[in-house]
């Protein structure tokens, strides 16, 4: 079966921080309606992947294109612009504490999609029930499990309707069969609205329930890339030993998630609507 035509992709990109290389030369493609993981070790530029594909951070050298048009050296309108096809599932959900799932999800909508108070709630709670949530719209994160947060989070980066969704570690924190019913759920969307989705993981039940495709990321560069069964058989030994769990872990590894997120956060915008 050919491959779906790629949504979004990347040619000889170099991502980094002020100047200094993480990644160099990355050459990818994200075929639509695919489920691609993206894994490497901690430190390893994931992370920094992700900020340059979500446009937080210009890339420092090489082209990222959605649909085949650029994305370098956009004006910040219309990167705002373009963010809106974008949704986002921060590691650790990232709510505001202080408002319940309902508004938590309604927020973009009122925020950046124009939406009045009730209709962004009606909408919200429909897309709560896309996640099986419909029923605790009413209450605050506090009162949920951390399952329960994380598809709320996933129901709020569905808001707007992105045409990517970006999910950092979505099973991070989750007993395995929270984590196991959480990637039932991103495969039952996936079917159902046929939405792109790059995934950041380092669980590898996970990788193997959901994964279309994985990009492996080690050295600063993709070490391999390409559909699950592919990756899984590839005779590098440093991807096997990946894959396996055997690489020895490097002296301070360490990563910032995407955006961090792993409490409820206050909201501190201007006073909710009520």
């Amino acid at each position: 079966m050919p491959l779906p035509s790629p949504l979004l992709t990347t040619h000889d990109l170099g991502c980094g921080y002020d100047g200094r290389f993480i990644l160099d030369h990355v050459d990818l493609e994200f075929p639509r309606g695919q489920i691609t993981c993206v894994l490497g070790r901690s430190g390893g530029g994931k992370s920094t992947l992700f900020r340059t594909l979500l446009l937080l951070e210009p890339p420092l050298r090489g082209d990222l294109r959605l649909e085949g048009s650029s994305l370098v050296g956009l004006s910040a309108p219309k990167k705002d612009q373009l963010r809106l096809r974008y949704g986002v599932l921060f590691q650790g959900a990232a709510l505001f504490g202080n408002l319940t799932l309902a508004e938590n999800v309604a927020f973009p909508l009122i925020e950046r999609g124009g939406f009045a108070r009730r209709e962004a709630l009606e909408a919200a709670v429909l897309k709560l029930g896309l996640v099986g949530l419909s029923s605790a719209a009413t209450k605050l994160p506090s009162a949920v499990s951390g399952g329960m947060r994380k598809r709320c989070g996933i129901a709020r980066a569905l808001a707007l309707d992105p045409q990517i969704l970006f999910l950092d570690e979505p099973g991070a924190g989750l007993d395995p069969i929270t984590a196991a019913d959480l990637d039932r759920l991103i495969l039952d969307l996936k079917e159902a609205l046929g939405t792109t989705m790059l995934v950041i993981t380092h669980e590898m039940d996970s990788v193997r329930r959901i994964a279309d495709r994985i990009v492996l990321l080690d050295q600063g560069g993709v070490l391999v890339q390409g559909s699950k069964d592919e990756v899984y058989a590839s005779p590098i030994p440093a991807a096997q030993a990946f894959l396996l769990g055997l690489l020895p872990k490097r002296e301070g590894e360490s990563e910032a998630a995407v955006l961090s997120g792993d409490q409820p956060l206050p909201y501190r915008g201007a006073p909710w609507p009520r």
